[in-house]
């Protein structure tokens, strides 16, 4: 059983009124068979998920669901109910549930309900229903899905696995706190669209011309919330991506453990980089699962989190706004010029001094530039890949790209057109 593709409805839909996901589903191995074909499979599930006893299912009473296990009912149903009690037992209330056969043999169609204040981004409708696919094929096999759900029981309830609490902590992570889902509810019942752009406290009220944004108790009326979705790499990222901007696919991860398994998923160069930061510092390239750990502890420390997502090559623009004026920089990987004395470290540290106007600065950068022509390569005329900082490039000779990743791995300062 394997979930092929995931969609988010982010509000009334053809299925229902709330927010949904659509999930196609195949299964596999299970294609064509029902739940009576599996000795003993209906009675281990309902020891597993008691709470599935109360599952109306097409009856419109208690007990439906047990009914369809009996006489037998395609795979494709089971995971769409077991999904919506894993969803109980974290505390994520959705009650709406759909079924539909996707036109081949062994695929289905699942609508799944979703909270109405839930990020559109938000991972847990994804998980929940690999975690159902998971229980529903363990149990199939005869085996505990102890992962996910404990043997033992309290109050008549299933106790929640290390999988299943990781995701309950991450769902009560990302729900909106108690003044921004006050405002969501009154907005509402005023009749007044409201769209979670990110997975903060962040909502948009209304669209168009009439969209206002508001985070807890700040407003689009001053410059606040601008500037915190400024400072934040990660809310940048998803409201460009609400707005049908493209960006690069992104992860944001607490612990190396994190940073292992998004290396994994993006695969390929991927780029490192803290949530919270400014001037493109600690900004770092990798292709490798070492390199991109190494990064990670740099940008991190004793504890933070960083961004992890796709290496997209091309040219960079830092792009100022005062008043209405608009002025785009465009960003090189900054090389230093060796004079024979210094090593590579004080040749940035001279570089990029912070002394002095801009346009100094920016003269001063602009005389330790390298500047390649068209039919140069970076490394016929840069140092030894193995170059570190306390390397002393000769005269005329050029350190290795700040961006490149077989150089120093730090990103270029800013240059001010």
């Amino acid at each position: 059983m394997r979930i092929e593709t995931l969609r988010r409805l982010r509000g009334p839909n053809v299925y229902c009124w709330q927010p949904a996901v659509i999930a196609l589903v195949d299964l596999e191995e299970l294609s064509g068979r029902e739940t009576c074909e599996i000795p003993g499979f209906a009675q281990r599930l309902l020891a597993t998920l008691p709470g599935l006893a109360d599952h109306h299912c097409a009856a419109g009473k208690p007990g439906g669901l047990v009914a369809k296990l009996n006489e037998g009912t395609f795979f494709g149903h089971v995971l769409e109910h077991v999904t919506l009690e894993l969803s109980h037992l974290i505390e994520r209330e959705v009650y709406f549930g759909k079924t539909l056969w996707a036109g081949e043999p062994g695929l289905f169609r699942l609508i799944i309900e979703c909270p109405e204040h839930e990020w559109a981004g938000d991972p847990v409708a994804g998980e929940l229903l690999d975690q159902a696919a998971t229980v529903v094929t363990e149990l199939v096999a005869g085996r505990v899905p102890d992962a996910i759900l404990r043997t033992s029981q309290v109050g008549g309830q299933p106790v929640r696995g290390p999988e299943l609490e990781r995701l309950a902590t991450a769902f009560d992570e990302n729900r909106l706190g108690v003044t921004a889902a006050a405002i969501a509810r009154a907005a509402r019942y005023r009749g007044i669209p409201v769209r979670r752009p990110a997975d903060v406290g962040l909502l948009q009220l209304g669209y168009g011309a009439n969209r206002r944004l508001v985070w807890a108790a700040s407003t689009d009326q001053t410059s606040v919330i601008g500037v915190d979705i400024a400072c934040d790499k990660a809310v940048t990222k998803q409201m460009l991506d609400a707005a049908g901007i493209p960006v690069p696919h992104g992860i944001v991860v607490h612990n190396p453990a994190e940073a292992v398994a998004a290396y994994d998923r993006l695969g390929g160069t991927v780029v490192v980089k803290p949530v919270f930061g400014n001037h493109g510092r600690d900004v770092y390239i990798a292709e490798t699962l070492e390199e991109a750990s190494s990064a990670f502890a740099v940008i991190t420390g004793e504890g933070g989190s960083a961004l992890i997502e796709d290496y997209v090559p091309g040219i960079d623009y830092r792009i100022l706004v005062i008043g209405d004026q608009v002025v785009a920089a465009e960003l090189s990987p900054a090389q230093v010029a060796g004079d024979g004395v210094l090593d590579i470290a004080a040749l940035v540290e001279e570089a990029s001094g912070a002394t002095g106007s801009l346009e100094q600065q920016a003269a001063r950068l602009a005389q330790a530039v390298a500047v390649f022509g068209a039919d140069e390569g970076p490394m016929e005329t840069s140092l030894d890949a193995g170059a570190t900082a306390l390397a002393v490039p000769g005269p005329a000779r050029h350190a290795p790209r700040l961006g490149d990743p077989r150089g120093l791995q730090r990103s270029s300062e800013e240059l001010t057109a």
